[in-house]
């Protein structure tokens, strides 16, 4: 960290900076985890004075001149899910975690287990979160709260997500069952716990509704449409790192899913 908050006045770097507004960094292996915005630049810190993007590789510059403006813009919130809530759950849907033939599922038991086990707390100001934007915004804000914040609005528009701007203001994962894996399933170990998200033990199988909007499931869905997809949640850029693609975090699922831009970010 002291290689790029300590900059000399002359270091080469420090004239091209002066010299832009908007910087896109496309780092490689354990660069990606640097946060590049308290890079000192003069008097100021570098995410002060200039724009700042990260980019898994140079190809996703083609999407930057877009024309987006025939959209309407209007917004998506999901905030402070009842985590709690099993108002989508047959009684007849539970089963012990522990089952050995959770073994043969593609998703291995100790992964269900450690979600299941997962501490996902109120989030204290999330509600005031939802509330501000509605103030902000009015009729172009559509809110999801409670136990209306769960996955089956995505369900229902897989195939063309209707909105300019998706906020997400939750809890996320991502769990290191895989690390030792032989084979590592594309972007299972990430993602956003919605409502009913403490009830996955009740679920015969992870991918369905079953409170966690994961990485497969955000990656197959139609973000197209949406201009900017915002991740208020922690963990959300965390993700194994595949070199030439960057990390396969929650940002990169939603870019994947066609999203233009994702807010997200590094803290754990």
């Amino acid at each position: 960290l002291s290689a790029i908050t300590d900059l000399p006045e002359k270091h080469p770097i420090v004239d091209i900076l002066s010299s832009k507004n908007k910087i896109y960094i496309s780092a490689i292996g354990a660069i990606t985890d640097l946060p590049f915005g308290i890079l000192k630049l003069k008097d100021n810190y570098l995410i002060e004075s200039h724009k700042i993007s990260y980019i898994n590789n140079i190809k996703e510059l083609m999407f930057e001149n877009l024309d987006d403006n025939k959209l309407k813009d209007n917004y998506l919130v999901f905030s402070d899910p009842n985590f709690d809530s099993n108002s989508k759950i047959e009684k007849s849907d539970e089963f012990d975690i522990s089952n050995s033939n959770l073994n043969e599922n593609f998703y291995s038991s100790n992964f269900r287990s450690e979600l299941s086990n997962s501490e996902f707390i109120e989030l204290k100001y999330s509600a005031e979160e939802a509330k501000l934007i509605k103030n902000i915004l009015g009729n172009q804000a559509n809110i999801y709260t409670g136990d209306d914040a769960d996955e089956n609005y995505f369900y229902e528009n897989i195939n063309d997500i209707p909105a300019s701007f998706v906020h997400f203001s939750t809890h996320a994962y991502y769990s290191r069952e895989f690390d030792n894996a032989d084979y590592k399933p594309f972007y299972i170990e990430t993602g956003l716990a919605l409502a009913g998200a403490k009830s996955l033990k009740k679920y015969k199988s992870i991918d369905e509704r079953d409170g966690f909007y994961n990485g497969v499931e955000i990656s197959t869905t139609n973000f197209e449409n949406t201009k900017c997809v915002i991740l208020n949640a922690c963990s959300t850029e965390s993700g194994d790192y595949f070199y030439s693609e960057g990390r396969m975090s929650l940002r990169k699922a939603f870019q994947i899913a066609g999203a233009k831009r994702v807010i997200s970010t590094q803290w754990p």
